[in-house]
């Protein structure tokens, strides 16, 4: 029981402070660009972000219904959280893909470029973090289920991905003005 405590505590820690540095360098960005203009989607990025929102959604209700039917064939594959937590991911991962790839993920007037370096902090953060784990002898795997020492190397995957379609979609954009 306390060890859950001790689990809880660190996690809602970990988020507060992920938070606040996300605060943080939104503030200094903003600050640095001297812009305070809330962020603005046109028309076309609105409608494509809806798309991504109820892509995400399906997404989400798909993977838990598979899920619930897993439990119910007495088909366990891992821990309550680490399900859980491995459907946000998914879904994030599929409203952020979208997004990217229909262009309606950065305004027009924002830089990429401090979202990516960004995206490649929390991933190296992530990776270490499961990495050290590991190293420390902490097993992935109790009783045959994926344990919560997995949570890490799924928010890495998650940002690999998001990282990764955004290299795509910034080559496929390079091509398409190279041929104008």
């Amino acid at each position: 029981m306390q060890e859950n405590l001790y689990w809880v505590l660190g996690f809602i820690t970990g988020l507060l402070i992920v938070v606040t540095a996300s605060i943080i360098i939104l503030v200094v960005v903003k600050k640095k660009n001297g812009t305070d203009k809330a962020v603005e989607y046109d028309e076309r990025q609105v409608l494509a972000r809806g798309t991504a929102y109820s892509t995400a959604f399906f997404t989400s209700l798909i993977y838990m219904i598979l899920c619930a039917m897993l439990d119910v064939m007495e088909i366990k594959w891992a821990e309550l959280n680490v399900q859980m937590f491995f459907g946000l991911f998914l879904s994030v991962t599929v409203f952020a893909s979208i997004c990217i790839l229909k262009d309606a993920y950065f305004t027009a007037s924002s830089k990429k470029l401090p979202l990516i370096v960004m995206f490649l902090l929390v991933t190296v953060i992530n990776l270490f973090a499961f990495i050290m784990n590991i190293a420390d002898g902490e097993s992935m795997i109790t009783n045959g289920i994926l344990n919560g020492n997995t949570i890490n190397a799924g928010v890495a995957v998650m940002f690999i991905i998001i990282l990764i379609v955004t290299i795509i979609k910034s080559i496929i954009d390079r091509k398409a003005v190279e041929e104008e």
